[in-house]
């Protein structure tokens, strides 16, 4: 009996991206914060972006004392004092925000960074490998093949 493996190697069905929110809440920051991050799948890719609350331990003035592992299951399950998190109100680098639109906004910039990360490593690896190539001439295939897998993946978005 033979396995019939045309299905594994077919490609998969396109997702449609979308905001996926763990809790709806509602935008009290008195009582929780948020955090975007991506949505993945089973596989990894991703499939939108996923909005947690975090529980809020303690409040001040100036910003709130969470904690990063609570969880909701009915009611807020808090971890120990040693893993809370301090975020401010008013700061654009808080790891979590007051409101869900604000989490979302700071996905947006830190993809924006991200972006600019992965263009200079780029350069650099381009860079790197054409001063591969003039030191080591032997190394002339494997500096094609480099630079040609590089503008593959940067044309089709394959791996």
């Amino acid at each position: 009996m033979a396995f019939d493996l045309t299905d594994l190697f077919k490609e998969p069905e396109p997702i449609t991206p979308a905001i996926r929110y763990a809790h709806d809440f509602g935008d009290d920051m008195r009582a929780h914060r948020w955090r975007a991050t991506w949505d993945r799948n089973w596989d990894g890719k991703v499939q939108g972006i996923l909005v947690t609350p975090y529980a809020v331990v303690k409040n001040t003035e100036c910003g709130a004392w969470i904690d990063p592992h609570s969880y909701w299951h009915g009611e807020w399950s808090l971890c120990i004092p040693e893993g809370h998190k301090w975020v401010r109100n008013d700061s654009g680098q808080a790891w979590a925000k007051p409101t869900r639109q604000l989490a979302i906004d700071s996905l947006i910039y830190r993809h924006k960074r991200w972006a600019s990360r992965i263009l200079n490593d780029i350069i650099y690896f381009r860079d790197a490998t054409s001063a591969l190539g003039l030191l080591f001439p032997d190394e002339a295939d494997h500096v094609k093949l480099s630079l040609a897998s590089l503008e593959f993946t940067a044309k089709t978005g394959v791996r």
